[in-house]
């Protein structure tokens, strides 16, 4: 069995969300039944949502159950989302297991850049008067 975690976007400003995709893959020469995926640590993140356009996923308590079992060669996956709260570069451990095998873990970071103040040279047009000349 084999866990990825591709991120969508690597590098986000604080409070923008990240979106990655969780893939697990049989790579074995058995059938795998009650697979998990389990999000272990995301510090910096908030967990928002999860996309499965197949409902083939159920969701509690920053785990994930396939409700399926996962033939040899077959794949199943999900987008997860998080929040950004602080900047700062946040690695994320995924583990995935199945009844047939061990724990697998794989891992992700993402970059949260601080949201940069605007010009300070610049005038704030929102306080500049302005006025109408007929």
């Amino acid at each position: 069995m084999e866990i990825s975690k591709i991120s969508l976007n690597e590098s986000v400003l604080v409070g923008q969300q990240v979106q990655s995709i969780i893939r697990v893959k049989n790579t074995g020469d058995t059938i795998l039944h009650g697979i998990t995926v389990l999000e272990d640590k995301y510090e910096g993140l908030v967990y928002d949502s999860f996309i499965d356009t197949e409902d083939k996923w159920t969701y509690d308590n920053t785990k994930w159950t396939y409700k399926y079992q996962l033939n040899i060669n077959e794949t199943a996956e999900f987008i997860v989302i998080f929040n950004t709260t602080k900047p700062g570069n946040f690695t994320n451990i995924i583990v995935v297991s199945s009844e047939e095998t061990e724990n697998m873990t794989t891992n992700n970071t993402t970059s949260v850049e601080p949201v940069q103040p605007d010009d300070p040279d610049k005038p704030d047009e929102s306080k500049v008067l302005k006025k109408t000349c007929y």
